[in-house]
């Protein structure tokens, strides 16, 4: 080596780590060293000989560097000039007495060998590592068990194959090394390594234990949490992090590795780490994120050894402890943030046996707690709880909310709060339950807001307003609170200039006038005054404004487009086009919030004006496809420019730093803005074609994306494409049910169709995200209900879909399966036996997949005999499972498969009958329910008449307890609930519909002297609506044939069909209310033929006696449309 070149060299490495000399330096070392190949044995000569140890540090690090690009160039290096390389490094690494360069030699080491130990051009170095590793000095042991684990760490084929049972035993005593904790921690890193790569399917079955890599490996899981335990009494907060890392990483490994020691893991990890209030929290927060780890890949197994109940009371517990936490400094996480998140995990993936009943019977204790962070806690892991669970939620909230009610009224700040927190997820998870006790809970939050001592509790007063709003019928709102409620929250707004109070007072006014409608339209000109500047000063100059005010500028958008939806497209229409001005300025702004609610306020643009869009499409649309361009990670750092910050860095920092990083915020911003395109194709159809194959290629390229909400939306919009154009085109509105499909679409339909179901199908045969799989469901679903059965394409597509949706129910798809350990690598079960017992978000997408099951027998008609017989005997399984849900889900399945299939059910008959008169006598109700709306359909469509007629007289006998006439109660503040009454209104209607399709099959079997008089008494539906028309067709039955019972009750008819028509017209009044609205409103009268028949038996009645039915306004006005 010349002595000048290296002189110059170390000179050049000398600058670089003086911040004066930096820049300059690195250009030189760019330039005129690095591209030489005598760069590498130069830097090798400074990291072994330099005098400085941060020079010898950043020597190897341009050393490994530059290993990759020159060690194996052809004539870049000469093989002596290697082989002395090969032969000094190891003796210098052990040499070294600075642990930064010698872990960077090491690594150095490393990165020579993982070219050529596999190519045997260095096969003396594991023998020496192996030797060392045992034999040598201390030091000596470090660096050998640190390089071989940065061996494993880089895959070198001789360790993981024919070294890999001698790695572990070798593993095995370092692991207890006695007097050096570094070659511990390595030994724990390269177990890390190497379980990454065992595989127990593939280990023989006739090893014995001292071969087999996975007894091996569960043998040293015990001495492992030692050298946790060992880091944590040492108080190596770099140990923590690294041992901390690679039990997190076990979580993602085969499940043989680990299942038999995960109950005891567990309890280590909450109760000696993450419950020790002495500990540190950089011990306690991973300990935490190695339970929730668990919780999200190993459910299945917590739930088996019924760990749920522990880990619930223990998160609550530590979640007290956040007391003196300031709620708006939530940066960093803290042992009670992590908690409460927690508890989220365990609602949401396991059953509420395990979490919800034993958090509901912990909280009475904590609401009544003399300490304040107790009381906090309880209704902070409520708010944390409830969208995991919101059915057991539901059944329990008489008990609930009066609870939550006292903490409004707590004498605490923080807890106050907090009870407004849990509110506000209360109403936003279960919409129509809260709402409907609003002249209880709308005063005690308007008097919060009016007293409101900190901006905290006025802004979750607002967040609960904003809730509560949202569920509460039009009427309710318009009748009761607007005019107070309206004039308020300007007023609040015109008060404060904090920005984060005021997004919040804004979200309540959206909400407002989202559930008022149209009767928000005498506010309107003063809320648009209000709030349009904070949209137009905050689109302007974004970059000067504070996170507060951008996030202000953006709920603005949202609000604006609640507002158009409210008010309607002819009184908002002066403020589309400079509105769509500055959410153009928002979507080329730098900022990710403020981009992704400008594209919320496009799309709902889009929602109220439909077609009329069309002229924003130039400008609007580029923008989506340029947010759809971008990648979610921001890439990799530049080394070069960042060398100054590595001095004095551990080598492997310098990796953490290289390896990609994910943007959620352009995430969340991508979601929205596929909504969005979603929303535009859905408004202007034909007009979009000129977009529609860039737009349709980026939905489908992003139906796989590993960020879900992204998945989803891509999903929903492109199948809300397809139903569009179908509308759209030269389609039949009424399509015949038969497969395959022999009527023809337009070709921008069928071509959606196409590649809609393409992706759809491979992306469920092997999505693992179990909710995407249940939005696919539910996408598919409706498009089957809209386009019939030229979705289901071939044969071989729908058997592919059939088998998909098989596996789905059996529980075995791979979105449900990717978190057990059903079984043992060794054959043996590993898990208790099933309890039958699921988490709700469990429950949701067997209930989807049951949808599409159902919209494919609707779709098929005759031809679904066959695939009916193959999906029989599994949604029977649901029709006996110890769920009340799965049964209720089997027995509406069938319902509406008989629904679909009519007459063509008739083989099926004597299977079905029995199955829905067992779930007459559930002491479910809506098992009940769904049974007799299945036993109606059974009943009129089977050709098995003489099974179905002698069945008639138990069916009316079961129905009875449906039927019965009781007061309604409701499970609230006045009723502790445990006495549940056949009062639902959906089991009601069911029950209606049910015998009016009896009567009209056979009417010689219903007595009706006795039933009628009985049915007409629960009339008017108040939900169910469908079941109106079965109703109404056997009413005007009755009268066409004279039959004397309804002659006697023509006056109830009337007045029975005055309050339906009063409610039909107040349903027309919702819809033309919400503009641009999604959400589907059911009318009572269904369809025009229902409505046309019950108006001219109107006319008839009136004819036979003038004026008793135009004597209802309601009615006469029905009578002369």
């Amino acid at each position: 080596m010349d002595p000048a070149f290296i002189q110059s060299l170390e000179s050049t490495l000398r600058d670089i780590t003086a911040p004066a000399t930096v820049k300059q330096a690195s250009s030189r070392l760019q330039s005129e060293f690095l591209p030489n190949p005598q760069s590498l044995p130069g830097l090798i000569h400074i990291l072994q000989n330099a005098s400085d140890a941060n020079i010898r540090q950043l020597a190897g690090i341009e050393a490994r560097k530059q290993v990759a690009k020159f060690w194996t160039e052809d004539n870049a290096l000469p093989e002596d000039i290697k082989s002395q390389i090969r032969s000094s490094l190891l003796q210098s690494t052990v040499q070294e007495s600075h642990p930064l360069p010698r872990h960077t030699s090491s690594r150095v080491i490393s990165a020579i060998a993982q070219l050529d130990v596999d190519e045997g051009r260095w096969d003396d170095l594991l023998p020496q590592l192996f030797n060392s590793a045992e034999n040598g000095n201390s030091v000596e042991r470090e660096v050998a068990v640190y390089i071989l684990y940065t061996l494993l760490e880089a895959g070198i084929n001789v360790l993981l194959d024919s070294k890999l049972v001698p790695t572990l035993h070798l593993f095995a005593r370092t692991i207890n090394d006695p007097e050096n904790p570094q070659v511990r921690v390595s030994t724990v890193l390269g177990l890390g390594s190497v379980s990454e790569i065992i595989e127990s399917a593939s280990v023989p079955g006739n090893a014995s234990a001292d071969q087999n890599p996975v007894e091996i490996f569960r043998a040293l899981i015990p001495g492992m949490v030692e050298v946790l335990k060992q880091v944590i009494s040492a108080d190596d907060d770099k140990g923590i992090s690294q041992v901390f890392e690679v039990f997190n990483g076990l979580l993602l490994c085969d499940p043989a590795l680990i299942s038999k020691h995960l109950g005891d893991l567990l309890q280590f990890m909450l109760t000696h780490i993450a419950s020790e209030r002495n500990l540190s929290d950089e011990c306690r927060i991973p300990a935490l994120q190695f339970i929730m780890t668990a919780i999200r890949f190993k459910k299945n197994k917590i739930q088996a050894l019924k760990m749920g109940p522990v880990l619930t009371k223990s998160f609550l517990e530590i979640a007290a402890e956040g007391e003196n936490e300031e709620e708006d400094e939530e940066d960093e996480e803290t042992p009670a943030q992590m908690a409460l998140r927690a508890i989220d995990y365990l609602s949401s993936g396991l059953p509420p046996s395990q979490v919800m009943s034993p958090l509901f019977e912990a909280l009475p204790n904590y609401v009544n707690s003399e300490k304040p962070g107790h009381r906090r806690a309880a209704f902070l892991a409520l708010t944390a709880a409830v969208e995991g669970s919101p059915d057991f939620v539901a059944n329990n909230i008489n008990v609930v909310l009066p609870t939550v009610v006292n903490g409004l009224d707590d004498r605490d700040i923080a807890v106050k709060s907090a009870a407004l927190q849990a509110l506000a997820e209360l109403a936003s998870e279960l919409h129509e339950v809260v709402s409907d006790e609003h002249e209880v809970l709308l005063p005690l939050v308007f008097n919060i807001m009016d007293g409101a001592s900190t901006l905290k509790i006025g802004k979750n007063a607002c967040l609960a307003l904003d809730a509560i709003l949202e569920g509460i019928d039009r009427k309710v709102i318009a009748d009761k609170y607007l005019s107070s409620l309206a004039p308020k929250l300007l007023q609040l707004l015109n008060s404060t200039n904090d920005a984060s109070l005021k997004s919040s007072i804004v979200a309540a006014i959206s909400s407002a006038s989202f559930s008022a409608g149209a009767a928000y339209l005498p506010y309107f000109q003063s809320t648009i005054e209000a709030v349009e500047p904070f949209v137009r000063v905050g689109t302007a100059n974004p970059d000067s404004l504070s996170v507060d005010e951008l996030s202000l500028c953006g709920i603005t958008f949202d609000a604006l487009s609640a507002l158009a939806g409210a008010v309607g497209k002819e009184v908002f229409r002066p403020y589309v086009e400079p509105l769509m001005g500055y959410a153009y300025k928002s979507l080329q702004s730098n900022h990710n919030r403020l981009k992704e609610c400008g594209f919320l306020f496009v799309g709902a643009v889009a929602r109220v004006y439909g077609a009329e869009f069309t002229p924003f499409l130039q400008t609007i649309v580029p923008e989506i496809f340029k947010c759809l361009d971008q990648d979610e990670f921001d890439g990799l750092l530049d080394n070069e420019d960042d060398t100054q910050d590595m001095i004095g860095q551990d080598d492997e920092d310098e990796d953490l730093l290289n390896k990609y990083k994910i943007n959620g915020a352009l995430a969340t911003e991508k979601e929205i803005a596929t909504e969005a395109l979603g929303e535009i194709i859905v408004a202007t159809k034909k007009d979009f074609e000129p977009f529609l194959e860039t737009a349709t290629r980026h939905l489908i390229s992003l139906v796989d994306h590993f960020y879900d909400g992204i998945a989803k939306a891509s999903l929903v919009a492109l199948w809300r494409s397809v139903t569009a154009f179908y509308r759209d085109g030269t389609n039949p509105e009424q399509w015949q049910p038969g497969f395959p499909a022999t009527y023809k679409v337009s070709l921008p339909a069928e071509k959606l169709i196409e590649m809609s179901r393409t992706a759809s199908l491979e992306l469920l045969s092997n999505v693992d995200e179990r909710s995407v799989a249940t939005t696919l469901c539910d996408s598919l679903a409706d498009a089957i209900k809209v386009c019939g059965p030229v979705i289901l394409g071939s044969k071989e597509d729908l058997e592919s879909l059939c088998g998909e949706l098989l596996l789905i129910l059996g529980k075995n798809h791979p979105s449900q399966t990717m978190d057990e350990d059903d079984y043992e690598y060794d054959g043996k079960q590993d898990a208790e036996e099933d309890s039958g017992e699921n988490s709700e978000y469990d429950e949701v997408l067997t209930d989807s997949a049951m949808d599409v099951i159902v919209q494919i027998a609707a779709a098929m008609g005759a031809g679904f005999e066959g695939v009916l017989t193959a999906f029989s005997p599994v949604i029977s399984k649901y029709c006996t499972s110890s769920s009340a849900t799965e049964r209720a889900s089997g027995v509406g399945a069938f319902a509406e498969i008989i629904n679909g299939m009519r007459e063509n059910v008739t083989p099926f008959t004597e299977d079905l009958m029995a199955v829905l008169l067992r779930g007459l006598n559930d002491k479910d109700l809506e098992v009940r329910s769904n049974s007799a709306y299945g036993i109606g359909l059974l009943c009129l469509y089977s050709n098995n008449t003489q099974f179905v007629q002698s069945n008639y007289i138990t069916i009316l006998q079961k129905l009875q307890r449906l039927l019965k006439k009781v007061e309604k109660k409701r499970k609230s503040f006045g009723n502790n609930g445990d006495n549940e009454d056949d009062t639902n209104d959906r089991g009601l209607a069911n029950a209606c519909g049910c015998v009016s399709r009896m009567a009209l099959r056979f009417p010689e079997l219903i007595p009706m002297g006795e039933v009628l008089p009985v049915l007409l008494s629960r009339l008017p539906l108040q939900d169910g609506f469908e079941e109106n028309t079965p109703v109404f067709e056997l009413i005007i039955d009755l009268f066409q044939k004279g039959n004397e019972t309804i002659v006697a009750h023509t006056e109830q008819v009337i007045q029975i069909a005055a309050q339906v028509f009063t409610q039909q017209a107040e349903k027309e009044a919702e819809k033309s209310s919400k503009f641009g609205s999604s959400a589907q409103i059911v009318m009572p009268l269904e369809t025009e033929d229902i409505k046309n028949k019950v108006i001219e038996l109107l006319k008839y009645l009136e004819s036979q006696q003038p004026g008793s039915v135009s004597s209802h306004q309601v009615l006469a006005k029905a009578m002369s449309a």
